[in-house]
């Protein structure tokens, strides 16, 4: 086998290995959610924690839910919660026993039962056991123009508030995650974990809990239904420099090591085979000259090649 075919199969050897190594411990990032399995709090992923999690699993709100105004109308059945839009104000939150500060997410898996509502949150992060616009990051569909949203950021202790303007949304009637990050510098909204919006002012201070709200509009027939929530702290990094995966960059550092590996023990096996080897040697055969005519040739000659004379030792 040739040095390099040698360092392509140990290459592809040590690549292999990395990566299988990297895909044992969770390199690959978080599995995909199963809601059956995540309902108690505490789960780490990577660098989120989840402290909160509900799949709507009953025929009515859990304990785990505050009812702070509750004229507007709402049902819970088939795994699902369901939020009509409604004149009347509907506000509910979870305890405050699941209050948290940035950095955190929240993200839901909702449809909208048509186009036009613009009433109940899509997700939301509140001040506990209130029910105005005083302290809060959220977004909402804004009918009656479709697949739109909006978000706004609301800081009491600034007195003002701040709002995205029309954000475009692929059809809302249709089963999506939508999210919010909080962090201590910047609110982001998602859509599929696809970033449709940022704001950078305005940015709540206070511990916030999850949260649902409805309210002024008499189109009754709309309603907002939802799968899940999930709530999660976040660790303080708001991502990889210039708008890298993550993962992306351990594949490449994993090739990297594999190729390092590869050259390094390719390096090892060429020089311990090169020294394990037996020198060439050439021996060289002593020579006679001619007593005639003072040529020299080789030992074993009965006769000089020259002048053809007798040679003696």
């Amino acid at each position: 086998m040739r040095e390099w075919q040698r360092v392509i199969l140990i290459f592809t050897l040590c690549l292999g290995l990395t990566l299988g190594a990297w895909s044992t411990i969770g390199g690959t990032g978080p599995s995909p959610i199963n809601k059956k399995l995540i309902g108690k709090s505490g789960i780490h992923q990577g660098t989120k924690t989840q402290v909160f999690f509900d799949d709507f699993d009953g025929t009515d709100l859990s304990s785990d839910w505050v009812i702070v105004t509750g004229g507007g109308t709402y049902s819970v059945s088939g795994g699902y919660l369901r939020i009509y839009q409604s004149p009347v104000r509907l506000m509910i939150n979870t305890r405050i026993d699941y209050a948290v500060s940035a950095p955190c997410k929240i993200t839901t898996r909702v449809r909208a039962s048509g186009q036009g509502m613009r009433s109940p949150n899509i997700v939301k992060l509140h001040r506990f056991g209130t029910d105005g616009n005083d302290e809060v990051t959220k977004a909402w569909f804004i009918g009656p123009t479709a697949n739109t949203a909006r978000m706004r950021n609301v800081n009491n202790g600034a007195g003002a508030s701040t709002d995205s303007g029309n954000i475009y949304l692929e059809d809302i009637t249709e089963w999506h995650t939508y999210s919010l990050e909080w962090r201590a510098d910047s609110t982001s909204f998602y859509q599929d974990d696809i970033l449709k919006r940022t704001l950078t002012s305005y940015i709540p201070d206070e511990p916030l809990v999850p949260a649902f709200w409805s309210a002024h509009d008499s189109i009754t027939t709309l309603y907002l239904e939802i799968d899940w929530v999930r709530l999660e702290t976040l660790s303080g990094n708001p991502g990889m420099p210039f708008g890298l995966d993550p993962v992306l960059i351990l594949a490449i550092l994993a090739v990297v090591i594999a190729a390092v590996v590869a050259i390094v023990v390719t390096v090892v096996v060429i020089t311990r085979k090169r020294s394990g080897e037996t020198p060439i040697v050439k021996i060289s055969r002593p020579s006679l000259a001619c007593k005639a005519c003072g040529s020299v040739t080789s030992e074993g000659d009965t006769f000089c090649l020259r002048c053809g004379a007798k040679l003696e030792n």
